[in-house]
């Protein structure tokens, strides 16, 4: 879709990515059921509110570092045989909302953001711990 306020910059160097996300207001994180993914994480500790969906594990990132909003956009995942290529339609009137919700009240969601949670050495901890939950 071309739009005016869309630039699509194409492939970003890790050494600029910062940069790239200072230049933005709002990071919004559509990918369905991803487990674990840094790019949300880079955007807050650029300062950058997130919206993400509600499947998949960019949620709890948000939610620990109370970084955004995770949006009630798609279906509870059934943990049955999926598709990652023909991902289900969000619901976009709840995306839109949350949008509206963080440009309304701006400051307040970017200085929500704890940016004490956004640290390597808190994941691993939290990996470590659920590793011992398992054995």
């Amino acid at each position: 879709i071309s739009n005016k306020n869309i630039i699509f910059a194409g492939e970003i160097s890790p050494e600029k990515l910062g940069d790239w996300y200072r230049t933005a207001d709002l990071y919004i994180h559509l990918a369905w059921i991803e487990p674990c993914g840094n790019t949300q994480i880079e955007a807050m500790a650029c300062g950058l509110p997130v919206i993400c969906c509600n499947n998949g594990g960019i949620g709890e990132t948000v939610n620990l570092s109370s970084g955004g909003i995770i949006v009630d956009a798609d279906l509870d995942y059934q943990f049955n045989k999926l598709d990652y290529y023909k991902p289900p339609k969000p619901n976009y009137k709840n995306l839109v909302e949350a949008v509206n919700k963080i440009f309304f009240n701006y400051e307040l969601y970017k200085n929500k953001i704890n940016y004490n949670y956004l640290n390597i050495d808190n994941a691993a901890i939290e990996y470590t711990n659920f590793i011992k939950k398992l054995i």
